[in-house]
């Protein structure tokens, strides 16, 4: 552990109590540096080794002394050897009664005896893996439904770029895809609500992954997500060639391409996530119905569209979901010239008065 704070005073020699269980040949890394006009004066790193099962001090002087009075100091302990990389299995320190001489006042903060603490409440999500920064993940009352929703952020690293944030029902680990639940249909849709406060012309992704002995490398669709201020519901519907094993769900706060520290703070909101085989709902899937025709698809010319309710606006969306054109409607049917489109996969976005309806489509 580590923790700085500021410093005021030329002290001399540092002093602790501790309790330890370091094994055979083992020992702890105790150090001290100091500070002033964010440039280090000077820095001590002590061994300490051995097992103590009471209290025991353990102090060291300054040496050489420091040559000016710092402004601020930083201290750091570890059981084993972080410079050189050497950890130790089930070695432990206890720490009490930290604190310098040689100064008039113990450094404000500092806490050395550690009998100021704040408690600190974690929600996990349950049945979801994070697959990111824990911190990008959080429980939000900003819900579409009931009284929780999801949100999920797109972080800044120590590196000029991005964590984004992503909850998944399975894990990525260095064994593959791992996870998920028992799913055996070949044509379904997922239906979500979703809020996207992006940055700088960012995507969300909702990603569908499907196992099984007819997919031994995990089979993902792709849906894109674009900013929206309120909560809309979308429909991912699929058709697979041969039915899976496991099915698979993810949801990222931006496009994974988008690493670059410009993206850092677009969030996702995403509430009331379920599969129409299997709908749960409060508010009954008939009742969202709009029995959409989109045709020919493949298409090569002129791409139409059909619907039961009046369409309010139509987006046309790249594979890796870039927006290529937006068109406002109002009406029930339209048709759209895609013959200068480059041949390839695409996605359609129509939205309608209360939800967005989302499918993907091939030029051919």
């Amino acid at each position: 552990m580590a923790w700085r704070f500021c410093f005021n005073g030329k002290a001399n020699r540092y002093h602790r109590f501790y309790k330890a269980n370091f094994g055979a040949n083992h020992s702890a890394i105790i150090a001290v540096n100091f500070n002033k006009n964010g440039s280090s004066i000077g820095t001590y790193v002590y061994k300490i080794g051995g097992n103590t099962s009471s209290y025991t001090t353990f102090s060291f002087t300054f040496n050489p002394p420091l040559p000016a009075t710092p402004d601020s100091v930083q201290l750091g302990y570890a059981c084993g050897d972080p410079f050189n990389h050497i950890t130790y299995d089930g070695s432990w320190i206890i720490l009490d009664k930290i604190f310098f001489t040689g100064i008039s006042t113990q450094p404000v903060g500092m806490n050395g005896s550690f009998e100021n603490w704040e408690t600190d409440s974690v929600h996990t999500l349950k049945d979801w893996y994070v697959n990111s920064d824990p911190m990008a993940i959080s429980r939000s009352t900003d819900a579409y439904i009931g009284a929780y929703a999801v949100r999920i952020e797109t972080l800044s690293d120590n590196e000029g770029g991005t964590d984004i944030g992503a909850i998944g029902t399975g894990l990525w680990t260095n064994l593959g895809l791992v996870g998920g639940r028992p799913y055996t249909l070949t044509k379904d849709t997922l239906v979500l609500a979703y809020k996207y406060f992006p940055q700088n012309n960012d995507s969300a992704f909702v990603e569908i992954f499907f196992k099984g002995i007819n997919y031994p490398n995990p089979y993902g669709i792709p849906f894109f997500l674009t900013n929206t201020a309120t909560y809309t519901v979308v429909e991912f519907p699929f058709e697979l060639l041969s039915a899976p094993d496991t099915l698979v769900i993810f949801l990222a706060s931006s496009h994974w391409q988008h690493t670059d520290s410009m993206y850092a703070g677009s969030t996702l909101f995403v509430d009331k996530v379920y599969l129409k085989s299997e709908p749960n709902v409060s508010v009954p899937y008939i009742a969202k119905q709009k029995n959409v025709t989109l045709y020919p698809n493949p298409v090569s010319e002129i791409l139409r569209v059909n619907a039961s309710d009046e369409i309010k606006e139509i987006h046309l969306y790249s594979a890796d979901g870039k927006l290529l054109q937006s068109l406002v409607v109002n009406g029930k049917q339209f048709s759209i010239p895609v013959q200068t489109l480059p041949e390839g996969n695409y996605f359609i976005k129509i939205q309608f008065q209360d939800l967005d309806w989302i499918k993907p489509w091939v030029k051919k």
